[in-house]
């Protein structure tokens, strides 16, 4: 009860302007993953009646609802809106605007979210926290161990056996893995540290990379009560980043991460994830507007 308060007490701030900063930039050359033509087209196949809309960098997803179409854009700049036979409800979500272009309106039901990312580089570990850097030692020291790719069945044992989040968001995200594999599986990193001498699993990530936009995201991390007497939490973000620098993608999104309002359980790993010299990017609004068959043509 208290998490919805301050999440409304947030909105009301935002409603009015109260305390609301300019956002930063984005890092030079960063694009949302819903702008990888790779993450479109596995949206695409999942609903029926959905299809691929817009130019490279204003990408966006159409699909039917009863009698309107509605369309879905995550890009830096205005989509540019072609014309279309029938009325249609629009959705654009700015990475970092918060002024309210002409002929929009603010969405006051959309809840503000907080991202992550990593503009990679070659030494990636000199701007990690203090303590990252000395697990990240620890867990290069550790001979008893070691990392090592999988299939989505092995991962997926070892992740349910963790039980940290409930049954339902487990078998969604692994679902979404599955996806991705079945669509582009040479894109999909399923990643495993395990004891050398019984092979036990004690701790995993899954990643999905999108080469076409240059990013690598985080999708699915767990480690099991006996990796938590290690270092195997840094142990594989580290690995990771050295994957990406082998793949030559340059950003890396560790997803979500807790601000007020958010969900308390979000706090434990969002501190973890602030220690890897993270780019914090608030998406703040989203903008919406209605047009009518054959209205709304831009010419840009």
């Amino acid at each position: 009860m208290l998490e919805l308060f301050v999440g409304f007490k947030e909105k009301i701030k935002e409603i009015w302007g109260i305390g609301v900063t300019p956002p930063p930039p984005l890092p030079d050359g960063f694009v949302d993953k819903q702008q990888s033509q790779l993450m479109l087209e596995v949206l695409a196949n999942v609903w029926p009646k959905k299809e691929i809309i817009g130019l490279p960098g204003r990408r966006g997803l159409r699909f039917k609802m009863g009698p309107i179409y509605l369309e879905l854009y995550v890009c830096a700049e205005e989509p540019i809106l072609e014309e279309f036979n029938h009325p249609r409800f629009i959705c654009w979500q700015p990475e970092t605007r918060i002024d309210k272009p002409a002929g929009w309106h603010q969405d006051w039901m959309y809840l503000s979210s907080q991202y992550c990312v990593v503009e990679l580089k070659e030494k990636y570990w000199e701007d990690w926290s203090s303590h990252a850097k000395r697990h990240r030692q620890k867990w290069l020291r550790d001979e008893a161990c070691e990392m090592v790719e999988t299939n989505l069945e092995t991962f997926s044992k070892a992740y349910n056996r963790t039980n940290k989040v409930g049954k339902f968001l487990r078998a969604s995200f692994l679902k979404t893995i599955q996806l991705h594999l079945d669509h582009h599986f040479k894109n999909v990193g399923l990643f495993v540290a395990r004891r050398k001498d019984d092979k036990s699993i004690i701790g995993g990530l899954a990643v999905i990379n999108y080469p076409d936009v240059s990013l690598s995201t985080h999708a699915i991390s767990f480690i099991t009560p006996e990796g938590l007497k290690t270092s195997v939490g840094t142990g594989v973000i580290d690995y990771w980043y050295m994957d990406c620098l082998k793949r030559g993608i340059k950003f890396l999104s560790f997803g979500l991460v807790w601000k007020p309002g958010d969900p308390d359980g979000w706090r434990g790993y969002s501190q973890f994830k602030k220690q890897f010299a993270i780019t914090l990017l608030p998406y703040r609004y989203q903008f919406i507007k209605f047009i009518r068959a054959k209205k709304g043509i831009d010419k840009k």
